[in-house]
């Protein structure tokens, strides 16, 4: 996960905010729309650290957000 960050948010966030994100990434990228493709999983990350900053901090709510988006 913190290889998806800018050197920017890498300032910005605490250790916290980063474990929080790593465990919502860790959680979801087992989901099988994610497995295998990388693309996908960067994609993954960035969503995580945007909806963060913007949404919401709470992991299960970003759990949900984001398995909600990639419904089949």
């Amino acid at each position: 996960m913190r290889e998806y960050l800018t050197s920017t948010e890498k300032i910005e966030l605490s250790e916290s905010d980063l474990m929080i994100m790593e465990s919502v990434f860790e959680k979801l990228k087992l989901e099988t729309v994610y497995r295998g493709n990388p693309e996908n999983v960067r994609r993954l990350a960035r969503s995580i650290i945007a909806l963060y900053k913007s949404v919401a901090r709470d992991p299960e709510k970003l759990v949900q957000i984001l398995a909600f988006e990639n419904r089949d």
